[in-house]
């Protein structure tokens, strides 16, 4: 159920569409270009026994963050458009949403 929340999130706010698995297109009426790709996902929940808050910061990617309770943590890249003439950028963001109880 959260990974549906997340897609049907990307999807409206950004104004893409899924393609394929973890792949995105954008929408005539969004400000991105390219397709957007969804390289990391991984969720913090109850099933695995663990105390809050603890550091997630697994060996496989560079993000360091104090988790305070369940929680889906997501890494999505895009090309930059290229405005100007110039070597191709990929923009990289990555996103921790945590759980309110």
């Amino acid at each position: 159920m959260a990974k549906q929340y997340l897609e049907n999130s990307l999807e409206r706010n950004l104004k893409i569409s899924r393609v394929e698995e973890n792949r995105y297109s954008p929408n005539p009426n969004s400000f991105l270009k390219n397709d957007v790709h969804v390289e990391f996902l991984d969720f913090i929940d109850d099933r695995v026994a663990r105390t809050y808050p603890f550091v997630y910061n697994p060996p496989y990617n560079n993000i360091v963050e104090r988790i305070n309770g369940p929680s889906v943590i997501a890494v999505i890249t895009t090309k930059s458009p290229r405005w100007f003439y110039g070597k191709e950028t990929i923009i990289r963001q990555a996103a921790v949403y945590e759980y309110k109880k």
